[in-house]
């Protein structure tokens, strides 16, 4: 019996990745989602155990989805990122008591821009959100970073946007410093910070200057063919 569960779960598994590596897609460009709203704590390595009553009890969790903003590398010894609730995705704050019930249990509040351009992959949510994540996770990541190492992009942090249907990861190409929590100025903004999907590559050590100091969005026009960018775009 033991043995039929691991083939059943084996083969489940193959079918799984097989669907999100040949058929969920890789985009770049603007991604279906605006300007959000976002009540978030901040951690340096562990997950929050009051995160969950956060979502369940001060909010309806039919109602709002949940966000993480990563600032390290997911296979990094210390991962830094927060992790919050979505008060509104239209940009608009919304009433008073909202804030206040994520100001009293200990959140902050960030508004984040509407995304222009961006690297995005989105999965349904497949058996369940806690499968779909790891997946997610094995399949998104390498994908995503192989994607800009080819294309010469330099984006962080990485978003990951949960809600009843799918898991969506996004790398913001502009405006990235609008993504940095104040808790994490020190990782981003000192020369800690590598950005999270050309570290891996010394030869690209330039860019990476670039990335930390400037905080820009480093492209190889020639490999973005189709784009709706026509020129170099950077932020001092």
């Amino acid at each position: 019996m033991l043995t039929l569960c691991v083939y059943i779960f084996i083969l489940v598994f193959i079918a799984i990745h097989f669907i999100f590596k040949f058929i969920v897609k890789i985009r770049l460009g603007t991604p279906p989602i605006g300007s959000l709203i976002i009540a978030y704590k901040y951690s340096p390595k562990g997950l929050f155990k009051n995160l969950n009553f956060f979502r369940k009890d001060v909010f309806s969790s039919s109602l709002f989805s949940s966000m993480r903003f990563y600032y390290t590398d997911q296979l990094a010894k210390e991962i830094e990122y927060a992790d919050g609730v979505i008060l509104s995705d239209t940009g608009v704050f919304p009433n008073d008591h909202l804030l206040f019930l994520a100001k009293q249990n200990g959140f902050s509040i960030i508004k984040t821009p509407a995304i222009s351009h961006a690297i995005y992959v989105t999965f349904p949510i497949f058996l369940s959100l806690t499968i779909t994540k790891i997946f997610a996770i094995f399949v998104g990541y390498p994908t995503i970073r192989q994607f800009s190492e080819e294309r010469n992009l330099c984006g962080y942090p990485v978003l990951e946007v949960y809600s009843k249907h799918s898991v969506m990861l996004i790398v913001p190409l502009l405006r990235q410093d609008e993504f940095v929590v104040q808790e994490a100025e020190n990782i981003v903004y000192g020369r800690e910070f590598l950005s999270v999907y050309n570290f891996h590559n010394k030869k690209q050590l330039s860019n990476l200057d670039l990335c930390s100091n400037q905080h820009s969005m480093i492209l190889d026009m020639k490999n973005l063919k189709g784009s709706k960018l026509t020129k170099r775009e950077t932020k001092g």
